[in-house]
């Protein structure tokens, strides 16, 4: 049985902040320390599992931005970010799109926002294939310092 909760528990934040992904994807890894934990419990996080298995996240508002210099990058407000975590053990599997349905099904009931932006990496041709195909569209670059190494990233629009 498919499910979408509340993370409220520290079991399942610290499961998701140890996931870990395989290379070039690992730049999405966190590092399960205890800020990134309360974060999850505290934030506007939620899970996506089918029984007992967490087949990932969505987050929403500012946890989904990536950090960074250019502020006018998520400037306007009109847009609701969405992010989202899918567990290693599924990607790659052709999962994504009903997986990334489910995240923007959530965010429409929980805020009722019809914009909605998100941030991916430019190299995650897999993720970028499945927002174009629920219909994002590719907005705006930046650059930032990952993992000792520039990554370019990039905001993508539903209106």
């Amino acid at each position: 049985m498919e499910f979408i909760k509340k993370i409220d528990s520290r079991e399942v934040a610290e499961e998701i902040a140890n996931w870990k992904y395989k290379k070039p994807y690992d730049i999405y890894n966190n590092n399960g320390d205890e800020n990134t934990i309360k974060e999850i419990i505290e934030k506007d996080y939620y899970s996506y599992s089918y029984g007992d298995i967490i087949i990932g996240y969505f987050c929403f508002g500012k946890p989904a931005r990536v950090l960074n210099d250019n502020n006018y990058i998520y400037k306007d407000e009109n847009y609701l970010d969405i992010g989202i975590g899918m567990n290693p053990k599924f990607c790659g599997k052709g999962k994504g799109l009903k997986f990334f349905k489910k995240a923007v099904e959530t965010a429409y009931e929980l805020y009722e926002k019809k914009k909605y932006r998100l941030t991916v990496a430019k190299f995650n041709e897999r993720a970028i294939k499945v927002f174009k195909k629920y219909g994002f569209k590719e907005d705006k670059e930046f650059v930032k310092n990952t993992n000792s190494s520039n990554t370019t990233f990039i905001t993508m629009l539903y209106n």
